[in-house]
């Protein structure tokens, strides 16, 4: 028999301590600072579901309380807002998350502040270039009530740009627990001044987007104070930074800009050939089909700074097994979706948005299929910028560009909300052969290594 072996004293204290420790430390890694691996991916998720159930219930209740014309208007300036985050995520997110990972902890300080002072800039920029735009528009008879949702759409849209871009300098390096607190303070600031306006018979899209970009302003006020000392302005540092990003963000700002031209075509297409009203039940097709917007996004935010890492950390070769393995994994995510969108989604558009929404169920069945052929070709994408070959992205764009043109012209005026979920599905369907093709010679060309 062996003696016990003698404890000394205080070591059930010490080490009550140490695991209370570890605990804290554990949920701390979990709900804030750096985050990787599978609780990164499902925080990234918890993210992107909270994003995407705000604008559903924004959009779900401007829907309810608003005319179909006024929906589409709301719907219309929604497109803007997209148009000018993809600009934004083109010309600064994108080369963010590419080089990011790649400098030193010293270097980020300065490319980070290079970022923020061009995120305020071109923010100003594209104001200026909506409300011009906008206006150009309203001399039309199908816009002209476009002006005033227009005007409170460019006073928030600062706020809005800066918050997404705070979002994405987030993901990119693994703070998703600080991303997930940026976007629960416009959840609730949001969705509070939403739902009051909504009870008190005062909601309309004009005051809709004052509220998002009150909740956005914040948000963002809440992150500049949380990275005080995590930023570094350099005039030397900023002129390097300023002809790296332009250097290769010219080419995915091309991209995403014919991307982005197709993506968000199909409403103003729409209200050209039928009017606001038809653009409002599109709408409601849009609202049921963004369900899967929380899974879609969500891995869209985590895949890309993914795989950027796979690529710098392990090369060619584990960067085409990571794509393999995601690609496969949302192809079948996606075909359960698109059979869901096919059985229940006409049901579930009358039921959120009311009956006078009944009777879109084949548009939402047409238009699932061409998400899901979207968000098949997220990996393939990813591999193609991981690679330095962005170029190709914009000539496949120019290709879906032209299609969805010829095809919304041949589809959209005969049948209406049909054409535009055939004319989608067509696109997208043709977009995701080229980028497995553009991708193949992308990886042949870098080399196994």
């Amino acid at each position: 028999m062996h003696a016990p072996r003698p404890r000394l004293p205080g070591a059930g204290l010490m080490t009550a301590a140490i695991s209370e420790s570890m605990r804290l430390a554990r949920f701390k890694r979990l709900t804030s600072g750096e985050s990787k691996g599978l609780h990164g991916g499902l925080l990234v998720l918890l993210d992107q579901g909270i994003v995407s159930g705000l604008s559903f219930l924004t959009g779900v209740l401007v829907a309810r309380s608003s005319s179909k014309a006024e929906f589409g208007l709301y719907t219309l300036c929604l497109t803007i807002l997209f148009m000018a985050q993809n600009v934004q995520q083109s010309l600064v997110s994108t080369p963010y998350t590419v080089f990011s990972p790649r400098r030193s902890q010293a270097e980020r300080l300065f490319f980070t502040g290079s970022l923020v002072l061009m995120q305020l800039v071109l923010g100003a920029v594209l104001i200026a270039l909506a409300y011009s735009v906008g206006g150009f528009l309203t001399g039309f008879e199908e816009y002209a009530n476009l002006g005033p949702v227009l005007l409170c759409l460019c006073l928030a849209l600062e706020f809005c740009l800066f918050k997404e871009f705070a979002r994405q300098v987030n993901f990119s390096h693994g703070w998703n627990g600080h991303a997930l607190r940026l976007d629960a303070v416009v959840f609730v600031l949001q969705c509070g001044v939403v739902g009051w306006l909504f009870l008190s018979g005062g909601l309309n899209p004009q005051r809709v987007f004052l509220a998002m970009g009150g909740a956005c302003a914040a948000a963002v006020a809440y992150w500049l104070y949380g990275l005080r000392g995590r930023v570094c302005i350099s005039r030397a540092h900023l002129r390097t930074d300023l002809n790296t990003i332009f250097s290769f963000g010219v080419w995915p700002f091309l991209a995403g800009i014919t991307l982005l031209a197709t993506n968000q075509s199909y409403p103003w297409f729409l209200t050209s050939f039928h009017g606001a009203q038809a653009t409002g039940e599109l709408a409601a097709v849009l609202g049921i089909i963004n369900i899967i917007n929380p899974l879609m996004l969500g891995i869209g935010n985590y895949l890309g700074p993914s795989i950027m890492r796979q690529y710098s950390e392990g090369g060619a070769s584990a960067l085409h097994r990571f794509v393999v393995k995601t690609t496969i994994l949302l192809i079948a995510c996606m075909a359960v979706f698109c059979v869901a969108m096919a059985l229940l989604g006409g049901q579930l558009a009358a039921f959120v948005y009311g009956p006078g929404y009944a009777g879109v169920g084949p548009v939402i069945g047409l238009m699932s299929l061409g998400v899901a052929a979207d968000v098949a070709s997220f990996g393939f994408r990813g591999g193609i910028m991981a690679l330095e070959q962005p170029r190709r992205l914009l000539h496949i764009n120019l290709v879906q560009l032209a299609l969805c043109v010829g095809l919304a012209f041949a589809l959209i005026p005969p049948y209406g909300k049909i054409g535009v979920g055939l004319t989608m599905a067509l696109c997208n369907a043709a977009a995701l052969g080229l980028r497995i093709l553009a991708y193949r010679h992308a990886f042949s060309q870098r080399g196994r290594t």
